[in-house]
Parts: structure tokens; sequence; C-alpha cells
């Protein structure tokens, strides 16, 4: 019996029941998220492009590729920019004009043929990575350096 008392106090002496801190931090790592945007882009009276958000919806994930120019921007393409609390670019990326649509067709000789056509009005979509420190999105032309939207996420 006594033996049975003897390893009751070391099992009950054995169990830890303090808690251990840690001087470790824990880091807040935040998923990555996409931002996806709606778009109006119309010419005023005066040719004056102006552009108005119809929607965003920011989802959890990783987009797989990207199909926006991020290089060799051509006149009349928009650039979508993420700003950060500081008003820095954090990213950016290059969509052709909206305005202008190429469309292809076959003509009467069977043979094909592309017409350009531009548009007075048009809704387009962008969809991106967000950056975590994002605090705006702007647009502007490229070719004139112009601002065309600033909206808060």
């Amino acid at each position: 019996m006594k033996y049975i008392y003897i390893l009751l106090l070391i099992s009950l002496c054995s169990c830890d029941s303090v808690p251990k801190v840690s001087n470790k931090k824990k880091t807040s790592i935040s998923e990555p998220k996409i931002l996806f945007l709606n778009y109006k882009i119309y010419k005023t009276s005066t040719d004056a492009v102006r552009i108005k958000l119809l929607h965003k919806i920011i989802a959890k994930g990783i987009l797989k590729t990207s199909f926006y120019e991020r290089n060799n921007p051509k006149k009349g393409d928009i650039k979508c920019t993420q700003i950060n609390g500081k008003s820095r670019s954090v990213d950016s990326l290059f969509i052709s004009n909206p305005l202008i649509k190429i469309i292809e067709y076959v003509n009467d000789s069977g043979q094909f043929e592309k017409k350009t056509i531009t548009l007075d009005s048009a809704e387009f979509s962008i969809r991106m990575p967000l950056n975590p420190t994002t605090k705006f999105i702007t647009t502007s032309s490229f070719y004139l350096n112009q601002l065309l939207s600033k909206d808060k996420l």
C-alpha cells in the first residue's frame, strides 16, 4: 500500500499545470486575396474619358496566371494601380483600351478581315492579386498620364 501512495504522489507531481510562456511573437500571415473590379468607361460630350467603379469584390485566393500586359503599354491603355496608406504605388497593371474593339470577320470572298470599332462607352473587369497594404485603387490613362478614378477599398 505504501508503494501505491508513492506512485500516486509521483504521478501527481509529474503533471505540470503551469503554462509555459514563449518569447516568440505570433506572426499574422494574411491569406492571399484577389481583387475583382468592375468599371464603366465612357466619353463625355467634350471627348474626355471618365471611369466609374461599378462593383468590387475581395475574395480569398491566388491568381493562377495574369492575362494583363505588365509591359509594353500602348496609347490609350489604362493603368490600374494599388496605392498604400502612404500614397505609394505597391502594384500596377495595364489593360488594353476598352473603348477600342477589334472585330475579326469573314468577308464575301471567304478571307478573314479585321475591323477596329471605337465605342462611346463600355464596361470592363479587372482581377489582380490584392496587396495587404492597399488602401486605394487608381485608374489612369497611360499615354496622357491623367488620373481617371481613385477609389477607396
